[in-house]
């Protein structure tokens, strides 16, 4: 400083001096030029520093934290002017398309897709870990599902299969099943006199002479021609059987009662009278003609337009009559 280039005063020279009197106001005016030459300078730069709160000194490199003010500055959390914003990661679409499987029961598709699912959320940070999440329960309620009901078809396909082989089979039962297909012939409904009506059917009576009859039985009927040729409408012949006794039965059908009782007079005529055990009527329509001969039974009887003869043991004839429905 211009002070201390001076030099000191040397300690002998009088104070008062033409000297001291010359270098004094230099002094002075040197040591007030700091003071008002500053003040000027702190308040030009008061004009364009920003305004400190007087708690809160900072130094200049705590400003330099702040950005200035400018373009570069928005509302908090917002983008500066000219920046992108933040890329939206979105939801993964596997952890969809494993709760959209789940809910249609594809069973595996959902649960592989939905573990997919999970690591992708994880590794790329995107949202949809619960639709995984979702996605694998319902998968796994599908599976169970799916086993639920192939159980339930076996167990079923297994119960038919034993049902038709309790019923012989396969043939037994379609067969079973053509026979109820096939309509039965009714029976000729009796008539006010508790006989039967013949007249419903172009072959009443073979309509209604049965090949089973208690415990008889018969393979079939045949064909009388002599006795039709003789003015029947209808004559059969047929051996039936217990297993034991067989008895030989010949039915026919006339046009009228009349005719039936003569046919029936006609054939008790060819066994001897004293062979005669018993006769009798069972109605206004029905009688018969019981003979024994060397322990041969032959029974005759008519039921108003039939007749019928039985031949065979004594016991054996009548156990068969007494079941056969004419």
């Amino acid at each position: 400083m211009t002070h201390d280039q001076q030099g000191p005063t040397p300690a002998n020279e009088p104070q008062g001096t033409s000297s001291a009197d010359t270098t004094a106001p230099s002094t002075l005016s040197l040591a007030k030029t700091p003071a008002t030459t500053e003040a000027p300078a702190a308040a030009a730069s008061d004009a364009t520093a920003p305004v400190v709160m007087a708690d809160a000194p900072h130094t200049p490199a705590d400003t330099a934290a702040y950005p200035p003010a400018g373009y570069g500055q928005q509302g908090y959390g917002q983008p500066g002017y000219g920046q992108p914003a933040p890329a939206s990661r979105g939801t993964d679409g596997m952890s969809i398309a494993a709760l959209v499987t789940g809910i249609l029961g594809l069973a595996v598709i959902p649960i592989v897709l939905g573990v997919l699912g999970l690591k992708r959320t994880k590794a790329n940070g995107t949202s949809g870990r619960g639709l995984s999440i979702a996605g694998i329960v319902l998968g796994i309620l599908s599976f169970l599902g799916w086993i639920a009901l192939a159980i339930g078809l076996t167990i079923a396909s297994n119960a038919i299969v034993d049902s038709v082989n309790e019923a012989g089979g396969l043939e037994e039962l379609t067969e079973q099943l053509e026979q109820l297909e096939t309509p039965v012939a009714e029976e000729p409904e009796a008539t006010t006199d508790g006989t039967d009506d013949l007249a419903t059917s172009a072959t009443p009576l073979k309509d209604i002479a049965p090949l089973t009859a208690g415990a008889f039985t018969t393979t079939g009927l045949t064909d009388e021609a002599t006795i039709t040729g003789a003015g029947a409408l209808e004559a059969y012949s047929a051996s039936y059987t217990d297993g034991a006794s067989t008895v030989e039965t010949v039915v026919s059908n006339w046009t009228t009662g009349e005719e039936a009782i003569a046919f029936a007079t006609a054939q008790t005529g060819a066994l001897a009278p004293e062979s005669l055990i018993d006769s009798g009527e069972l109605s206004e329509v029905q009688q018969y003609w019981l003979y024994d001969v060397e322990g041969i039974s032959t029974l005759v009887a008519t039921n108003d337009t039939a007749t019928l003869t039985f031949t065979g043991p004594a016991d054996a004839v009548t156990a068969l009559y007494n079941e056969y429905p004419l």
